[in-house]
């Protein structure tokens, strides 16, 4: 009777009022700094190859006893600096640079022009497909007057689910970045360049990462123009009992039509497809490699039971079982491979990841420019400072990255000690205005300059249009329609009405009244 909903364009020019300011993860492609390792004593280029092979890339232990019996002994040092139990923890949650020392300024403009600065920012720390990450949650971050101070990893399960629709257009109503990767940390390759991956999704959503990443090197500043579409399904398809949500082929994102047993509500999240995809990898990777995948770690505030019965039966991939995890992750949502279905936990059965009914998406444009100019940078002088601080005041007062800093950067840390500016603590960009770059020598603008040109990376990351395209999904014939069809073709065909329904059922009655009439006589 019904024909499957049509996806057609209802209004091209939407409010941006009907969408979420997309949530910012960022991974520095180093997933293992060289300070960790010096600080537990792995130097010997085996020990850091097997600790990074066996913990983090996967392979069989190719150690001596001997070897293993030394190993084994800074194995437990490592652990114990970095609080780290590596049955329940990733290997990169305390090898991968922290999110305070990546993020070096994170600044936004609130509704009345006023700018929120967070400096030598520790955003939310989360695991992805690629690594350990970081992540910015736009709204809570910034425009929550509730939220904006506090710190990201204490947001409650209510705050992290209470993000709203209305985002800013423009370019000053975007988020400006200044990164730091810390390249002459990095000693785990998986690629041969150095840089962050960075992605834009949903706030509710998390991303994965080398589906949807892209790249940022040193020495550029990136502007990321966001054009924003939003699908939805009119209330019409949701609400009918003729479709179900295999006919109408998405599921509704408040879990009513499925609920996946590890990201959901209960872990912070709202039904999107990535969302499901990785959930059937999680219960892929549980049920073939016997052992947790690194990205299956949530909010500590979560009661997802499926998450503590999965945390108390299993222990983090490991050596051949990292093996087993990377083949099922190059294979990520293929339908040859099962890996589209997950459990259901309204039916208890394995069914298909769809789309959700309205979900929003990104099409981004990016544009680069050499980073920094040698002779506007010293004027740049919020930017300035907070690496001259970072180098001055944290790494050179640090004796292990000193170390690996100054293997890149001879004598850096002596160069910058006698710069006697920038300091005060980072409050504001007025605190640091008035310095003058004269007091600099020759020797530490040099060195500034080459830092920043091989480390430091400047984005910008908006929304172009103050309008979006919406697409609604309804229904190809509605009722009303279905009816007004089937009247006009069968009037046209036979000449048929509804007064020759009437006039039919009058002359049955009639025929019947005069047949009884006779017979009576």
């Amino acid at each position: 009777m019904y024909s499957p909903p049509l996806t057609s364009i209802n209004d091209t020019a939407a409010s941006t009022n009907l969408v979420y300011f997309p949530a910012i993860t960022i991974c520095n492609i180093n997933q293992m700094q060289k300070s960790v390792l010096m600080k537990t004593g792995f130097k010997n280029s085996k020990d850091i190859n097997h600790l990074i092979d066996y913990y983090m890339e996967g392979s069989q232990s190719t150690l001596t006893a001997t070897e293993k019996e030394e190993f084994d002994k800074l194995l437990k040092i490592f652990s114990g600096l970095n609080n780290w139990n590596h049955s329940n923890e990733p290997l990169n949650v305390v090898s991968a640079q922290p999110c305070k020392d990546a993020l070096l300024r994170a600044e936004r403009r609130t509704e009345s022009g006023e700018k929120i600065n967070h400096y030598n920012y520790a955003s939310l720390s989360v695991s992805t497909d690629y690594g350990r990450c970081c992540s910015i949650n736009v709204q809570l971050d910034f425009d929550n007057n509730d939220t904006r101070y506090l710190e990201p990893k204490d947001y409650s399960l209510e705050q992290l689910l209470s993000v709203q629709q209305g985002a800013r257009s423009g370019d000053l109503n975007g988020i400006e970045l200044l990164m730091d990767l810390e390249s002459y940390e990095y000693s785990y390759f998986p690629r041969g360049s150095k840089g962050f991956l960075i992605a834009v999704s949903d706030p509710f959503d998390r991303a994965v990462m080398r589906q949807k990443g892209f790249f940022i090197s040193p020495g550029t500043e990136t502007r990321v123009l966001m054009k924003l579409n939003k699908v939805e399904t009119s209330t019409d398809v949701q609400d009918s009992i003729l479709y179900t949500a295999q006919r109408r082929n998405c599921y509704d994102t408040n879990y009513n039509d499925f609920l996946p047993k590890y990201y959901n509500r209960e872990t912070s999240f709202s039904y999107r497809i990535s969302n499901c995809l990785y959930d059937a990898m999680v219960t892929r990777v549980l049920q073939d490699c016997k052992c947790i995948p690194s990205f299956a770690r949530f909010t500590s505030k979560s009661t997802n039971k499926f998450v503590k019965e999965m945390n108390q039966k299993w222990t983090v991939c490991i050596g051949e079982e990292l093996i087993c995890l990377k083949n099922l992750t190059n294979k990520w949502g293929r339908e040859k491979y099962g890996l589209d279905k997950t459990i259901n936990v309204r039916t208890n059965k394995l069914e298909d990841c769809l789309q959700a009914c309205d979900y929003q998406y990104e099409i981004l444009f990016t544009s680069s420019s050499e980073y920094p100019s040698e002779y506007i940078f010293p004027e740049r002088k919020t930017a300035y400072c907070l690496i001259l601080q970072k180098i001055r005041d944290v790494i050179c007062k640090d004796p292990e990255r000193k170390i690996v800093f100054e293997k890149k950067y001879f004598n850096g840390c002596a160069i910058l000690a006698t710069a006697n500016v920038c300091l005060q603590p980072p409050s504001n960009d007025s605190s640091w205005s008035s310095f003058d770059t004269n007091l600099l020598n020759d020797n530490q603008k040099k060195l500034m300059y080459q830092y920043a040109k091989e480390n430091v990376a400047p984005v910008k990351i908006f929304i172009g249009d103050p309008y979006i395209t919406q697409i609604v999904r309804d229904m190809k014939v509605t009722p009303t329609s279905f009816i007004g069809n089937t009247g006009g073709l069968i009037g046209l065909c036979i000449g048929f009405s509804f007064i020759s329904v009437v006039e039919f059922f009058y002359y049955i009655a009639n025929t019947f009244v005069n047949l009884c009439s006779r017979r009576l006589k």
